[in-house]
């Protein structure tokens, strides 16, 4: 833009004379002066924009550095912040989950013969029994009595149980039944839960019979069965015969997470 202004100038200012040659060189040599006056300019100007330009590259670099830098220090004090405040609050954390896999998780207990064999020659209860041992895991359910000669489970824990029962009978072939009774607190009867009936086949000496129920259960509450025919041999080793109680949900924990 200088030059063409210059340019312009300087043609307003030529002013060529036929009739006086010394005129016209003296003007030519002026003018040419200019021009070199006003490339020198233009060049310098050209200098200037570039070292401006490398100065506003380098702030610039210098500012996206700086930028950078900030985000990452940002972003590194906020995952600080977010992993103290997780381990502040990871022991309340702990604790609610612990409560509600308290009441989602089911609780076992198994109980197997105290001794191997029982011969039944009355309508009696079947046992003793013993809790088994191989259920002794987090999921092992202990909140319970061995009562009347360890022939009745009594619960400690009120809660939605399920109840499941098989007796091994060996001998003669014949019918074979018997129930599951509920005796509860504070009441004079007592309750039949389920009944299993079976026979064995003319050629088998073995049968086994098996049933289950989904109750709610009192703490307190008594768990027995009993044998429906006489002279009756029943297997009482482990991986015969077992009663078993399963804590479904438990209303102590519910109430405690409320």
């Amino acid at each position: 833009m200088a030059r063409k202004i210059k340019m312009e100038h300087l043609k307003s200012d030529i002013d060529l004379h036929v009739d006086n040659p010394t005129k016209n060189a003296e003007n030519l040599i002026e003018w040419n002066v200019d021009m070199k006056v006003t490339v020198s300019n233009v060049q310098s100007i050209n200098v200037n924009l570039l070292l401006l330009m490398s100065k506003y590259d380098r702030l610039n670099r210098s500012l996206n550095r700086a930028w950078i830098h900030r985000s990452e220090r940002f972003l590194e004090n906020r995952n600080l912040h977010d992993m103290q405040r997780l381990l502040e609050e990871a022991s309340s954390i702990t604790k609610t989950i612990d409560i509600f896999d308290r009441i989602r998780r089911p609780l076992v207990a198994t109980f197997v013969g105290a001794i191997p064999e029982q011969h039944i020659t009355d309508t009696v209860y079947i046992g003793p029994w013993v809790k088994s041992t191989k259920n002794d895991t987090q999921y092992s359910l202990n909140k319970f009595h061995l009562v009347e000669d360890k022939k009745s489970i009594e619960v400690t824990v009120t809660g939605l149980y399920m109840i499941s029962a098989q007796i091994f009978y060996f001998g003669e072939p014949t019918n074979y039944s018997y129930w599951i009774l509920l005796n509860s607190e504070g009441k004079s009867t007592t309750q039949k839960l389920v009944k299993c009936s079976t026979a064995s086949s003319a050629s088998a000496t073995e049968v086994s019979c098996y049933t289950s129920v989904i109750i709610p259960l009192q703490r307190g509450d008594r768990v027995h069965i009993q044998q429906q025919e006489r002279d009756r041999l029943i297997n009482m080793r482990e991986g015969h015969s077992y009663i078993q109680l399963v804590l479904l949900s438990n209303n102590t924990s519910r109430r405690r997470v409320r």
